[in-house]
């Protein structure tokens, strides 16, 4: 589940500047070597070549681990572990202690005005503790 919330809403949406290493044509676009590129990293995970429907939170799909929400190669997050383990100890804990149910639309939330992160600026949502008899 945690791989798959990574791959539709990468928190991380651009690269650091990248610049080309020699002049290059890419859907009839010609970038000259040394001009700078930003890569939008986040759209990787909607690529619907490498993802059947990406637009779709399917928990069980496979190649989860196909998205670059964490960078890749070299640039690729020395926390990527933790912040893993912790999306999958919190979140069933969240979800196993309280129903959860949006206050608003996910589409009237404001996202963060930024070139690098990509997050909504708030989350609305109810807590309802769960019935402790069901836990």
């Amino acid at each position: 589940m945690v791989e798959e919330a990574l791959r539709l809403d990468a928190p991380a949406a651009t690269t650091m500047f990248l610049y080309a290493e020699r002049d290059v044509t890419i859907a009839g676009a010609t970038i000259q070597t040394g001009e700078p590129v930003l890569i939008y990293t986040a759209a990787i995970g909607r690529d619907d070549t490498a993802f059947a429907d990406p637009d779709a939170f399917l928990p069980g799909r496979p190649g989860g681990h196909q998205h670059r929400a964490f960078g890749h190669g070299p640039h690729h997050c020395l926390g990527a572990p933790l912040a893993r383990l912790e999306a999958q100890i919190a979140l069933p804990a969240l979800y196993h202690r309280f129903e959860i149910t949006p206050a608003e639309t996910l589409g009237s939330v404001e996202r963060v005005e930024s070139l690098s992160s990509n997050a909504p600026a708030r989350l609305p949502v109810h807590l309802s503790p769960r019935d402790a008899s069901h836990t």
